[in-house]
């Protein structure tokens, strides 16, 4: 095991030189190449015109993932296309989309992949320096920094919600309430231990969310939200009810020339299965960024989160005994943090991590981050980004909290206004309760990520 773990430090230390070596390199700035203006047309009295926005985007990612067994890859692509109408105050807005991955279609066209994505109207005013708007019908919808709600851009459908969102500002203030239908209430057909069918219904699943703001100063962003959510039973587990409340807040800003940071604590109580749940979330991020371009930006954070802890009972592994802790991540986009090989949910889990950051040219962006992951309780359970179990479950006799390191290695490129690029690549070393869970060998990620949107 120390040779292993001699070797894996060897390799982490090589591409962290590596990285640092891209990150502090520079280059002749290469222009920006801007793409054509997006479609815009007008129709109607020209003093009172109707406007009239097209646009269309193609998204492709290539990704393979090493990490028992043989490699896995897959090549998941977006296509979308979209027109806005405006008239003064009211704005429509249709966006179709594909979403397919390559080598799974057989026919021309598959339905269950295509459709609408958003489709919504919105009326908006002014009156002196308030402002308010309201949207109706399928839209894309974020709180804060996305840990609640997010856009999830990295899943190739994203993510759209049946909403009603109210929003206003007044100056420094802000506030907005949303809410959202997941599913509608339905009546299923479940099949019980005995084998007998019978009828359940329920009552439908959504969200409720106000989020206020204020941007007091330069130094000093906050926010503060309360999201509560409920999920309603399914057919596969027809005894789940869930109700989950979240309140939380932010605090960000620029604290003298160059230094930033931003803070974020959230705190659930509800309802889980049967099980009271209480749970929490807290994240700081700091960063530094010098007048030279070319030095690059020097950043920092830890992130910790609650999780149940697991024990053995009459021989089979329990989890949340004492009633359910795990931090609900409900609708966040959790590819955005701990890590780029997705490999950990916001739940269980502490993040220790620090990065770099550099543009040695105007069209392209280096960034290299190390990561320290932990559980936050050594006997409960480690999981996915999407809630699937790591390796062979949590361990009940569990006493070592360290469970490896990580490697993330980004290019982002931007050399033509419609054109983006980004080649990405993640190096896992599982030390400690790491190895019990997926054994000794390093875990390898690596993708590459282009769009063109017009």
């Amino acid at each position: 095991m120390g040779a292993r773990l001699a070797r894996a430090v060897g390799w982490l230390r090589s591409a962290l030189v590596f990285g640092l070596m891209l990150g502090s390199a520079t280059a002749a700035a290469a222009p920006l190449h801007e793409g054509p203006a997006p479609l815009e047309l007008t129709a109607g009295d020209p003093a009172d015109p109707l406007h009239f926005g097209l646009g269309a985007s193609v998204w492709l990612r290539g990704e393979a993932r090493a990490e028992s067994g043989p490699v896995g890859w897959q090549i998941p692509q977006r296509t979308r296309v979209q027109v806005e109408a405006r008239w003064r105050g009211l704005r429509s807005f249709v966006q179709v989309q594909d979403v397919r991955a390559w080598g799974t279609a057989d026919t021309i066209t598959t339905a269950a992949t295509t459709g609408i994505h958003q489709g919504y109207f919105e009326l908006s005013g002014r009156r002196g320096r308030a402002e308010g708007s309201i949207r109706v019908g399928r839209q894309q919808h974020f709180l804060g920094s996305m840990r609640l709600v997010g856009l999830a851009p990295w899943n190739p459908n994203m993510r759209a919600f049946d909403a009603v969102r109210l929003s206003g500002t007044h100056g420094p203030f802000s506030v907005d309430v949303v809410g959202a239908l997941l599913r509608r209430p339905q009546t299923l057909t479940v099949t019980d231990a005995s084998g007998d069918a019978r009828e359940l219904r329920h009552g439908g699943e959504g969200w409720l969310a106000t989020a206020v703001r204020v941007q007091a100063h330069r130094a000093f962003d906050l926010e503060g939200y309360a999201l509560l959510r409920n999920y309603a039973p399914t057919e596969a587990e027809p005894e789940r009810e869930r109700v989950v409340f979240s309140p939380g807040a932010r605090a960000q800003g620029e604290l003298g020339r160059g230094f930033r940071y931003d803070l974020e604590g959230y705190v659930q109580t509800g309802r889980w299965d049967g099980l009271s749940h209480a749970a929490w979330l807290g994240a700081a991020t700091v960063g530094y960024r010098f007048d030279d371009p070319h030095v690059p930006l020097v950043e920092g954070g830890y992130l910790a989160t609650s999780g149940s802890g697991c024990a053995e009972v009459s021989g089979d592994v329990t989890c949340d005994v004492d009633g359910h802790r795990d931090f609900d991540g409900l609708l966040g986009a959790r590819h955005r943090f701990m890590g780029i090989a997705d490999l950990f949910a916001p739940t269980n889990t502490h993040d220790a991590w620090a990065g770099l950051r550099v543009s040695p040219a105007g069209w392209t962006e280096l960034r290299v981050e190390m990561h320290h992951f932990m559980l936050h309780d050594p006997t409960g359970r480690w999981l996915r980004v999407n809630e699937a179990a790591v390796g062979i479950g949590p361990d009940p006799a569990g006493t070592r909290r360290t469970v490896g390191e990580e490697l993330d290695l980004r290019v982002n490129l931007h050399p033509w206004g419609p054109l983006t690029a980004q080649l990405g690549y993640a190096m896992f070393v599982p030390v400690a309760a790491g190895e019990r869970h997926v054994g000794s060998s390093v875990l390898h990620f690596a993708y590459l990520m282009t769009q063109v949107a017009f």
